[in-house]
Formats: structure tokens, sequence, C-alpha cells
């Protein structure tokens, strides 16, 4: 099995200053990365968080279920969705793939949007093995990287779909 790991901000509003940290703090991982049996990665960026872990089991016998409360959000996003800031592009990739996602009442129709969000701050997604989660988001909080944290996992019984609770 294994688990999922995230480390990302989404944004309504881009804020270059937060994106130029981000990439100058992420340099810094390559080490923590070397270290670890990354199985996947992929960045997200124009599909949002969940077109882009899509694309990490759509063709597998696998899918993911991915925990809504372990997702790190930035302060204040919660707010702007709940106010209707969100791009056209949310829109857009809802309606790609919201067919492969299940979502259950304990997750926030919010975070679906933000999750949905094209507009995104150089995050990563990426899947190891899970006996080596925990160690890895350790190694990246040490390395700075502050926001990293375990956010779901592989399961059988939903294959090339992703369930959100």
């Amino acid at each position: 099995m294994y688990q999922c790991l995230c480390r990302f901000g989404v944004f309504f509003f881009f804020q270059a200053e937060d994106g130029i940290r981000d990439l100058v703090r992420s340099r810094g991982l390559g080490d923590v990365y070397k270290r670890q049996d990354i199985h996947s990665c992929t960045d997200i960026t124009g599909f949002g968080f969940l077109g882009h872990a899509l694309e990490t089991v759509a063709a597998s016998d696998v899918g993911l279920h991915i925990d809504s409360s372990s997702l790190p959000v930035i302060e204040g996003v919660r707010e702007l969705a709940g106010a209707v800031y969100v791009p056209g592009g949310l829109y857009r990739n809802r309606s790609h793939f919201i067919d492969r996602i299940e979502k259950t009442a304990s997750c926030p129709e919010w975070i679906l949007d933000v999750c949905f969000d094209p507009q995104t701050a150089g995050g990563l997604f990426f899947s190891l093995p899970a006996q080596k989660a925990q160690a890895t988001v350790e190694a990246m909080h040490k390395a700075g990287i502050s926001d990293a944290a375990v956010v779901g996992e592989t399961v059988s019984g939903y294959p090339g779909k992703i369930l959100i609770t």
C-alpha cells in the first residue's frame, strides 16, 4: 500500500512573493526526495489537486482515498471560496473530473472547490510506501516545508477514482 503526500498551497489570487518563497524552499528538498522510495510524483497546476491526483491512478487497478481534513490549505481560502471568488477553470476542472470523484458527507463542499482550483503555488503530490510516509513528512518539515502532510492512501475499491472523505 502507498500513502500520498502533499505539499501545496492553493491560492485564489496568485501571490508572487509566496510562490517565490516556495520555489526557493523547494530547491533544498532534492536530498529529502532522493532518500525516499517515491513511486509517483506530479506538480499540482492547472488541473487542480484532484485532477492531478487522478492522473496518478488513471490507468491503474487502484484508487485514492483522500482525507479532506488533512489537506494543507492556506489561511483565508475557506472564506474566499465561500464568497464565490473562484476562477472559471475551477468549474471546467470540476465538470471534467467529477465523474471519477466520490465525495462523502464528511467532506465540506468548499474543500472540493479548493481541490479543483487551477491556481496553485508549486505544490507537489507524490506517493511512496506507507511505512516511509511519516519519516518523509518529518524530513520535509525539518527542511522548512511546514505544510507537508500525508493526505491519503491508495485503495483497491476505487480503481482509477478518488474517494474524498
